[in-house]
């Protein structure tokens, strides 16, 4: 995904009842044969869902800001991945944190300053971290590499570490299965500048290297993993720079200083639990669009959402949309458009949930007003969040939303209902 360009948009997301499976596939497997359909949408802003309830200390009592990344549910606490940014050098982490806001810390390593906080996940009782780590001085490729953390408590064993190139921070994301995890990442081609993804699956000892598994013509980047039946999918970001209107000539126009106006579309892998292809790459939004972001978010029944923020305006000022494209294991259902405009600035982003209860999902309006949605409703029922102003969501235990607060990362745990609340006035 081109690294400037339009803001990055928020995302809106409602589980609809009814899906339309595309009537005539494309042989690639994109839903460009199938018609668009538009889900109904709550035009108008509700009432707040959530108040704080409680709140804690700073996550990290060392100092510096914090930078909080990936969290997931585990057991009757959420693991989360942060960065400790001091003013000499920054700390990875991984955090314990209960409903009670109290918090236990794993230090994982040193890392870059660009270098994005480790991703905790489980395989079954066990707690594990993928996360890129760096030696003292960052000298030499061997200085560090993808690396598998074993943690116990506050104690941290490096089980695996995966070589990566050092002349970049790579993007990376990481799923787990039943018996292992599966991580992927972006990074060069040897001599050209486009963009490749590879994966290496992980069985709780050790990591294997597989080959790349984006396609050799495509320039890719911004992969995500979720899980699958009997493996993962894999996605990524592919782009291609427009040809310039007849007339025109080629060169930089509206995306940012000094870079031109690219397509940009999400393409999807099915792989196997040890990462190897299950089948071609597909791809999951038109070749022509301009994805500007976008999510993957699992589903029960085993299909997956692929949640695309698209940035095209019906008309100036109304803002972009957000569209939900579903990914079954042999079609791609056609697109349904969840909000057709109105939406801000933010990726898509999901809250993960305790078992037993819907996942949630952030969005931002026009004015970056921050904004909850239920994915288990059954319209599009956004509420907009004054408690979550400067605040990074964790994961919802009961009814319970525990969240990090401002650079310092204050603890916070709100009570939210999922219950659809009388409307406010539209936000200026």
């Amino acid at each position: 995904m081109t690294k400037q360009g339009r803001l990055l948009l928020g995302a809106v997301l409602a589980v609809i009842s009814c899906r339309r499976t595309q009537s005539a596939p494309v042989p690639d497997g994109s839903p460009e044969g199938g018609a668009t359909t538009v889900a109904p949408s709550a035009r108008v802003p509700l009432a707040p869902r959530c108040k704080v309830a409680t709140t804690g200390p700073l996550l990290s009592q060392g100092g510096g800001e914090i930078e909080v990344g990936d969290a997931f549910p585990f057991g009757d606490r959420v693991a989360v991945g942060f960065v400790r940014r001091a003013a000499r050098d920054a700390t990875a982490g991984v955090a314990l944190v209960g409903t009670d806001l109290s918090a236990n810390e794993a230090d994982v390593g040193l890392v870059r300053g660009d270098d994005p906080a480790p991703k905790p996940f489980a395989l079954g009782p066990r707690l594990f971290a993928a996360g890129i780590t760096r030696s003292r001085g960052d000298a030499g490729p061997a200085a560090g590499g993808l690396s598998w953390f074993r943690i116990d408590g506050a104690r941290v064993s490096t089980a695996a570490v995966t070589a990566l190139p050092h002349d970049d921070s790579p993007a990376f994301d990481v799923a787990a299965g039943e018996s292992g995890a599966l991580a992927a990442w972006e990074e060069v081609a040897t001599g050209t500048t486009r963009g490749l993804v590879k994966v290496a699956a992980f069985d709780g000892d050790h990591a294997e290297l597989v080959v790349p598994v984006s396609p050799d013509a495509t320039d890719a980047d911004a992969p995500q993993v979720a899980v699958r039946t009997g493996g993962y999918w894999v996605s990524w970001m592919a782009h291609r720079p427009e040809a310039a209107p007849e007339g025109v000539e080629a060169g930089p126009q509206i995306e940012a200083p000094g870079e031109g106006r690219e397509y940009r579309w999400v393409e999807i892998l099915a792989v196997d639990a040890s990462g190897k292809p299950a089948g071609a790459p597909r791809r999951v939004t038109l070749a022509t669009s301009h994805v500007s972001a976008y999510a993957l978010v699992a589903r029960s029944d085993g299909d997956l959402d692929v949640i695309v923020a698209d940035p095209e305006e019906t008309r100036e000022g109304a803002g972009g949309r957000i569209v939900r494209v579903v990914v079954q294991a042999d079609a791609i259902e056609a697109p349904v458009v969840l909000l057709p405009e109105g939406v801000g600035r933010g990726a898509p982003a999901a809250i993960a949930a305790s078992s037993g209860s819907a996942p949630w999902l952030t969005f931002s309006d026009l004015t970056d007003h921050v904004g909850l949605l239920p994915l288990g409703a059954f319209t599009p029922d956004p509420s907009v969040e004054p408690s979550l102003e400067d605040a990074r969501p964790l994961a919802i235990l009961g009814q319970r939303l525990l969240a990090i607060r401002g650079k310092g990362g204050r603890l916070v745990a709100m009570e939210c209902g999922t219950s659809a609340s009388p409307p406010l006035a539209p936000l200026p």
